[in-house]
């Protein structure tokens, strides 16, 4: 797997060596992302609901929240895996 940040490699290689176990047809694409507190990421959507997204935080900040279209807002949880399409 490529990894264009070296940062993320040194920090969650752990979790970068679990995805590369699971082999080349487990994920169409696997993104690790830091986001520090008090982040905003604006309202997006994706180019089709053709696949299933999942966000697995791995360090969260207590006030952290995600909302997914008009769905009430969800805490997030360390460890704990969110998929919605």
């Amino acid at each position: 797997a490529q990894v264009l940040d070296a940062r993320v490699e040194t920090r969650f290689g752990n979790t970068l060596a679990a995805i590369r176990a699971a082999g080349p047809d487990a994920f169409f694409n696997a993104k690790l992302s830091i986001l520090h507190p008090g982040t905003v990421v604006l309202p997006h959507c994706g180019p089709s609901n053709a696949r299933l997204r999942a966000h697995v935080p791995l360090l969260v900040d207590p006030n952290a929240t995600l909302r997914v279209a008009a769905e009430p807002r969800v805490a997030w949880a360390e460890g704990r895996a969110l998929v919605f399409d």
